[in-house]
């Protein structure tokens, strides 16, 4: 998440851990913040990592759209929801694919707004932020 100033936040997951997503570098930042947390294993592409409570680790992404895949099949647990958003995802990368920006970034929103009536039910609040933030990102880049 980006904070006005430019400067990247953290955004705290309610297991005791937090990712912190950077749009300029393309990294998620994922640490355990919570010392009594158990380890937490996170997957990106053919990368995955564990980490214990303490361990700070930065995952390169080089396609925020791989990112925000990778992001939503690990950090989302009911898997209607997963399956639903990855659809939407899948929607947006065709639509980029065949050159029609204006539906991708329609398809974006639509996804965007499916991430805000899950938060609170199926997304927990900091689920929902970073999907939120990485989309944001995507949008940027299109």
């Amino acid at each position: 998440m980006v904070a006005d100033d430019g400067t990247v936040a953290t955004v705290s997951l309610e297991t005791g851990f937090g990712l912190t997503f950077d749009p300029e570098t393309g990294t998620i930042t994922a640490s355990a913040d919570n010392p009594a947390s158990e380890s937490i294993q996170v997957q990106v592409g053919e990368s995955i990592v564990l980490l214990a409570p303490g361990e700070v680790v930065i995952i390169e992404t080089t396609e925020p759209l791989d990112t925000l895949a990778a992001a939503i099949e690990n950090l989302v647990g009911p898997k209607g929801i997963r399956n639903s958003l990855l659809s939407k995802l899948d929607g947006v990368e065709l639509a980029i694919e065949q050159g029609k920006d204006k539906v991708a970034l329609n398809k974006l929103k639509a996804f965007v707004n499916h991430v805000k009536a899950q938060k609170g039910k199926k997304l927990t609040g900091a689920q929902a932020t970073l999907f939120e933030q990485l989309a944001d990102a995507i949008s940027q880049s299109i």
